[in-house]
């Protein structure tokens, strides 16, 4: 899991120093006490088009927290997402 997450950040932040800065939404949990909610600083700052949410969650936020993510993202794609 952990390598998945270094591939796919590496890959998102190389992309976005390309100059494409397409719409990125992160969601995560200020507990977490695997990925520190500080690992969160450096999307925020690299990232040209990032919206981020910290919630009062711990790692398995999707499991504490399902329903408001599920909203984060659906708000997310509708303001996103070309129509």
């Amino acid at each position: 899991m952990l390598r998945g997450t270094i591939l796919s950040a590496t890959v998102l932040l190389e992309i976005n120093s390309r100059g494409k800065g397409f719409p990125t939404l992160i969601v995560w949990g200020k507990n977490d006490f695997i990925f520190l909610a500080d690992g969160a600083s450096p999307y925020q700052r690299d990232l040209k088009n990032v919206e981020t949410h910290i919630l009062d969650t711990g790692h398995f936020a999707l499991e504490t927290h399902a329903e408001e993510i599920a909203t984060r993202i659906q708000e997310f794609l509708l303001k996103n997402l070309k129509r």
